[in-house]
């Protein structure tokens, strides 16, 4: 991360076809830009190419001014990402394949964020801070004209990067659903004794961050094992009552 989050807003696409209520980006907005740690550490994050940052940033470094920046996070995007295993050994990493905006609407919800997003930095309020827009093009789109819908479109694609929200890689369904790998209590199927509880069990994508999801679902399953465990210890309780008088009249000789 840049900087603290020091303000953000939810954002709703002319175009959606969604609940009113419903938005469908989250513009946050944070102190300092790529270049605050000139270029040590924040473009590893974020998998800046080197020369985008030489071109675009690194300018920045010798500037004594205030910057912010502005992250856009999608919710509920509609391109599917997968994933499979290396091999067969357990300890191998798993190959991710994201698949971002193989669904074109992915790609205008952000233009139209990143829209937003310019329109809130010209307002009066910040236009009375100084506030204007780094305008020098990125590498692969400087063919473009700045600030055109096209360019946008073309450095979303080039500067897009994960915010750490996937979901579904171990979705939850009913049974008989191909895709699904846990049951409504997230024991994995064809594997005894084997439950999954975090943020791959959710089947779509969210309205929010999944920080507050997953805690939800630890405690949810944590209640559940604790339901099954009290239910296991009154099975074997009963089962000692129910031959509590066959044990007595055997030491007893009745």
């Amino acid at each position: 991360m840049i900087g603290g989050v020091e303000a953000l807003t939810f954002y709703k696409s002319p175009n959606s076809k969604d609940p009113p209520d419903w938005p469908d980006a989250e513009i946050i907005m944070v102190a300092g830009s790529y270049s605050s740690d000139q270029g040590t550490g924040l473009i590893r994050g974020a998998n800046i190419r080197q020369d985008i940052y030489d071109t675009v940033y690194k300018p920045l470094e010798d500037i004594i001014e205030d910057y912010w920046s502005v992250l856009i996070m999608q919710f509920r995007p509609k391109s599917r990402g997968y994933l499979k295993l290396r091999d067969k050994n357990p300890w191998s990493r798993p190959m991710f394949y994201p698949n971002y905006f193989h669904h074109q609407w992915d790609l205008e919800v952000l233009l139209e964020a990143t829209k937003e997003a310019i329109r809130i930095s010209q307002t009066p309020a910040m236009k009375a801070l100084g506030s204007r827009i780094h305008d020098i093009p990125l590498p692969d789109c400087a063919h473009l004209h700045f600030g055109s819908d096209d360019y946008w479109r073309c450095s979303i694609r080039t500067l897009s990067y994960t915010l750490h929200h996937q979901v579904g890689t171990c979705r939850m369904g009913p049974n008989g659903d191909r895709s699904a790998v846990v049951d409504p209590e997230l024991r994995v199927y064809g594997i005894h004794r084997l439950r999954v509880a975090d943020n791959s069990i959710i089947p779509n994508p969210i309205t929010a961050h999944t920080n507050a999801a997953s805690y939800m679902v630890g405690e949810k399953l944590a209640d559940m094992i604790k339901a099954d465990w009290k239910n296991d210890q009154q099975k074997k309780t009963k089962i000692i009552f129910d031959n509590e008088d066959s044990f007595f009249k055997s030491l007893f000789n009745e």
